[in-house]
């Protein structure tokens, strides 16, 4: 498979920043868009600056211009992005909310209470009387593509949360004291009642709307028998690569964007 994935910001050298910088604004988590492009903008000593790496001779900046009574662009959730945009412009942004939220939920110390700062190019925080540091924390979670036993079949969910008509695949966090396939198996099983084998890992995608990495994994069911959790799943179907063909052309079924892991497996196991 693949391992150009969307949403990656491995293209970026996160060696000490240059003399060059350049500062990509947010407000509130959400990046800035004018002119259907990113704001750049000059540093703000108000805001918290946090680098995310040196691309193309430049260091770039995530810049919260938050406290700022009129930003200097409209302030765009991740999924709103214009069209136009490029990979790398994109998982910028990804990279810029994941970190700025993180800032913002951080702004005590977990050891003493105490106020913490940022440091290291807004790379973590420390505190400024214990001296504690935090750095950015990732959750691992999962999300995996179930094939019926005959490979014919894959099995697609709508949860309570999303969009009417959406349908996705599995997926769900990691708990303590599991691996990564320990927590595919009880996945599936608590919300579909399906045991799964031949867990194979495919690719992962940095997931800024959670602050997660999601990895993405393949498994075969040992039946297509279901019992769903009403709590976590609205419901959850089989579908053939007929099936899913067909429904490209219905309005009221909507497949997962086109720039996250789970339309990625997908479009890969139609392919296949």
């Amino acid at each position: 498979m693949s391992h150009i994935i969307p949403l990656s910001a491995g293209f970026l050298d996160r060696a000490a920043p240059s003399t060059d910088p350049m500062y990509l604004g947010f407000v509130k988590g959400r990046v800035l868009i004018a002119d259907e492009d990113l704001f750049w903008g000059q540093k703000d000593e108000q805001g918290v600056a946090a680098y995310l790496g040196t691309f193309a001779g430049r260091a770039i900046f995530a810049q919260d211009l938050s406290h700022l009574p009129n930003p200097p662009g409209d302030p765009t959730d991740l999924w709103l992005l214009p069209q136009t945009l490029r990979a790398e412009d994109i998982a910028l942004a990804c990279q810029g909310q994941h970190l700025l939220r993180w800032h913002n939920k951080n702004p005590l110390c977990a050891q003493c209470g105490c106020a913490t700062t940022p440091k290291n190019w807004g790379r973590q925080r420390q505190c400024a009387t214990c001296e504690t540091d935090l750095y950015p924390r990732t959750d691992p979670a999962v999300i995996m593509l179930v094939q019926s036993p005959d490979l014919q079949r894959v099995l697609l969910a709508h949860t309570h949360v999303m969009p009417a008509g959406l349908h996705s695949l599995l997926a769900g966090y990691v708990e303590p004291g599991e691996t990564l396939e320990d927590t595919v198996r009880r996945e599936t099983w608590e919300e579909a009642g399906v045991e799964v084998t031949d867990i194979t890992y495919r690719a992962s995608q940095p997931w800024a709307l959670s602050g997660s990495l999601m990895c993405g994994f393949t498994c075969i069911a040992t039946s297509e028998t279901l019992n769903i959790d009403p709590e976590e799943l609205e419901n959850a179907h089989w579908f053939s690569r007929q099936d899913l063909n067909r429904l490209r052309q219905d309005p009221t079924f909507i497949f997962p964007r086109r720039n996250t892991i789970a339309r990625h497996l997908l479009d890969l196991w139609l392919k296949s």
